[in-house]
């Protein structure tokens, strides 16, 4: 299936078949794995995944989240996290090119120049760097638990900081949003359609021209 066909076939699914697959941890380290071979912002990886399968692990996810069912009728939820450090890894990475002979120390030199200058951009530079790639890794979940016949959906609504206190994340970490997986309920057949809006009034071209549209 080519990634058009993906993009297309995949849908947001808000009611699950409770208890409807189990999903064995080694096929959601799989995807994870292959997800994690997107681009990522510095050629380092700014994320961690917490895989939540346990039934009363859920029930604590679905109070983070606010009530919402489809966190205790998936059959796994994955909790897609941001790491704010994105430059201490940079660091790490790229004195590692250097050692072997990828890059030259120069090259590291100017490379980290330009992640400090980022950082210093706006008060929100490191949190945007944090949100950004794992976001990409969130949407790589979803297409490829699509391509193995799965539903999905992308859950933000939640309580950060319930999550970070119930899933004992330290305070480097940020929960950027849950990816839960499992069959369609069969009850609630018609998943959410992909919008047939046109996209030209979200398109622009060089500019947006001061537009609050």
């Amino acid at each position: 299936m080519g990634l058009v066909d993906l993009i297309n076939r995949r849908r947001t699914t808000r009611h699950f078949e409770p208890d409807g697959l189990f999903l064995p941890r080694e096929t959601i380290e799989e995807m994870i794995t292959q997800a994690s071979a997107i681009p990522s912002e510095f050629g380092v990886k700014p994320w961690r995944f917490i895989i939540v399968r346990d039934r009363e692990r859920k029930q604590v996810l679905y109070e983070c989240a606010y009530g919402q069912d489809l966190i205790r009728q998936a059959a796994a939820v994955i909790i897609v996290c941001g790491d704010t450090r994105v430059d201490a890894l940079v660091g790490k990475n790229l004195e590692k090119k250097v050692d072997e002979g990828l890059i030259t120390a120069e090259e590291a030199k100017t490379c980290l120049e330009i992640v400090r200058k980022t950082i210093e951009s706006s008060p929100r530079a490191r949190l945007q760097m944090a949100v950004r790639t794992p976001s990409y890794a969130a949407f790589a979940l979803m297409l490829l638990a699509t391509e193995r016949g799965l539903a999905t959906a992308s859950v933000s609504g939640f309580s950060e900081e319930a999550i970070r206190r119930a899933f004992h994340m330290s305070d480097r970490f940020i929960p950027v949003q849950l990816v839960a997986i499992g069959i369609p309920s069969m009850q609630h057949p018609n998943a959410s359609s992909a919008s047939t809006e046109s996209t030209s009034q979200f398109i622009f071209h060089e500019d947006m021209g001061l537009t609050d549209i």
